[in-house]
């Protein structure tokens, strides 16, 4: 059976009918995409008349960040959703892994600078957990963090050498071996860490800096958050304390402008 002609069998004739078609088209495209364009203009107009407080504070920041020396994109990047809402508290979150030597070369500075703060400043270590094994070494962290202040220190500087030594053992199995022994040497017995391992309110910890990492964006160790808004960015700094001040000229930043609101 032969297929049924087409209308337009002359190659030319084909052409011209469907470069008009074409043509049509992208006329009613155009159009369709200007009325979007002066509506979005219309409407843009009158969300910033709307919202004059928000527009006020975002410049009290970005005014006060400039004046102590900040720039966007190079020392430190706004996080686009603020992880959490810190009021009139200044709070710091230190992402790091226990695997990360510089994450052990920046501890010695991260907690000089915490003696130094001045008061309605906090600072909480976070464990980053990207890879099965760093939830094992999360759940140590804040078992260690639950035992009396004068053990933690000894233990956090033991732990970040041990962790570095087995982090590439892919046998998680071994690994617990390895930190269960490591923490007997600490005065911790066995019993206590497996209880550890199965606690509710550990898991819950563990689950919080998993999501918190996340919704920050941060994707390296170590990280400083400030107030779940700014993540600082660790490029130009030279040594640790660099690091640190960054975070301390955003937290004058949102002191000055908190100021200024008021």
């Amino acid at each position: 059976m032969q297929s049924k002609p087409s209308k337009l069998s002359n190659p030319s004739l084909r052409t011209k009918v469907t470069r008009g078609k074409q043509s049509s088209l992208q006329a009613r495209v155009w159009f369709f995409i200007l009325a979007l364009f002066s509506l979005g203009q219309t409407l843009g107009c009158s969300g910033e008349s709307g919202d004059s407080s928000q527009s006020s504070q975002s410049s009290a920041l970005a005014a006060a960040l400039q004046q102590v020396g900040l720039v966007e994109g190079r020392h430190y990047k706004v996080i686009e959703k603020p992880v959490l809402d810190a009021h009139n508290k200044f709070i710091v979150h230190e992402f790091f892994w226990y695997g990360c030597p510089h994450c052990e070369a920046f501890e010695p500075a991260l907690h000089d600078w915490t003696k130094s703060l001045l008061g309605g400043v906090t600072v909480e270590q976070v464990p980053a957990i990207w890879a099965s094994p760093m939830v094992l070494h999360a759940k140590v962290f804040y078992l260690v963090e639950s035992l009396p202040r004068e053990k933690r220190a000894p233990l956090h500087a033991a732990l970040f050498k041990k962790i570095i030594e087995i982090r590439k053992l892919r046998d998680i199995g071994t690994q617990q071996r390895e930190l269960a022994a490591l923490l007997a040497e600490h005065g911790v017995d066995g019993t206590t860490f497996e209880t550890a391992l199965e606690d509710k309110e550990i898991q819950r910890k563990v689950d919080r800096a998993q999501a918190l990492m996340k919704d920050s964006g941060a994707s390296s160790t170590p990280t400083l958050m400030v107030n779940g808004r700014y993540l600082v960015m660790n490029d130009t700094a030279q040594q640790a304390s660099d690091i640190t001040a960054i975070a301390d000229k955003i937290i004058r930043a949102e002191r000055i402008a908190r100021k200024a609101e008021n």
